[in-house]
């Protein structure tokens, strides 16, 4: 199987019937919503890390490595069978509680890693993290001829340049449904970690529930109340089963706005219609209505949090 990232291979070894899958990193892919990938060495040097953290943990697993393929630049890992959390994200309309039990388990996970991964924490400044969104808003969103909804950037202006306590770890780098497998209705297995950059573990929680929000079963169902109560339902499943941190709640909704910003450019962009333009018109309306609906819906969590934390301090510059 080929993607945008890599090259897979699945290969069953004899006499023994074990399939491994062999990866091979791809180069030049430059979406915006993912950072660049890795070479093969440092995949392998992630996978081997990850893996031992969990290594005697009966609950949580990460894909085996076996070798790294120097001459050709490939990794090997034990292939781990089952649908990912991504295939039971789409088929939600479907079968909602295996959607919501994989979201779950994939929150617990990640609660876990992140403690396996843990970094001495600091502060941030709130006002720092919402000119990131508006920064993006301009650069991404501003070329395309869209923008934030009004109230959400109005709230980001109105946000004060406060430091609070942050937490800091090795980041996932790419937590995503789609590297998650389910093993179990309430368990999955974990694939390509990346662990290059140590940041807030908000990111890797906003990058995943930002892929949930936008998984085409409910950009396609926005005008539908279930469907619209699914997504929802899913997001907050997923949030329930990470838990509360310490940190203040504004910081993961400024980091999910940032995230559903690069998802709204890169699902415009990133489509096998590109060829027709009269249908990528309206592919691009549709997903334009949708994403407006997950902005405004994190914007009013965002100033829900900041009355209720009541951060003093100077005003962001817009």
């Amino acid at each position: 199987m080929r993607t945008a990232r890599s090259s897979l291979y699945t290969v069953q070894a004899s006499p023994s019937g074990t399939t491994y899958v062999i990866k091979v990193p791809a180069r030049g892919d430059d979406a915006v919503d993912t950072e660049p990938p890795l070479d093969a060495e440092t995949q392998f040097a992630a996978l081997r890390r990850a893996h031992g953290w969990y290594r005697d943990d009966g609950d949580a697993s990460v894909s085996r490595p076996v070798a790294l393929l120097e001459d050709v630049g490939a990794v090997v890992m034990e292939h781990v069978p089952g649908p990912t959390v991504g295939q039971a994200v789409h088929r939600a309309p479907v079968h909602p509680r295996a959607a919501a039990r994989a979201v779950a388990a994939a929150g617990r996970f990640l609660r876990e890693f992140h403690r396996h991964a843990e970094h001495p924490g600091g502060t941030v400044s709130l006002g720092g993290l919402a000119q990131d969104v508006v920064t993006a808003d301009r650069a991404l969103l501003s070329p395309v001829g869209v923008r934030l909804p009004t109230a959400v950037r109005r709230t980001l202006l109105e946000i004060p340049d406060v430091a609070v306590p942050a937490g800091r770890v090795l980041l996932h780098g790419d937590y995503v449904p789609n590297n998650l497998v389910v093993t179990d209705p309430d368990r999955v297995t974990m694939l390509d970690p990346l662990l290059v950059r140590v940041g807030l573990p908000e990111d890797d929680a906003a990058r995943f529930l930002a892929i949930v929000s936008s998984d085409t079963a409910f950009v396609a169902g926005v005008a539908g109340p279930p469907i619209r109560w699914l997504r929802r339902h899913l997001e907050s499943q997923f949030r329930l089963a990470y838990g509360e941190t310490a940190a203040h709640p504004a910081i993961l909704e400024l980091r999910l706005l940032q995230q559903h910003v690069l998802r709204w450019r890169r699902r415009r962009e990133f489509s096998t219609l590109t060829q027709y333009p009269t249908l990528m018109n309206a592919r691009a309306r549709v997903i334009d209505s949708h994403m407006r609906t997950v902005l405004r819906e994190s914007g009013h969590r965002l100033a829900r949090s900041l009355r209720t934390s009541r951060p003093r301090g100077r005003v962001a510059a817009g």
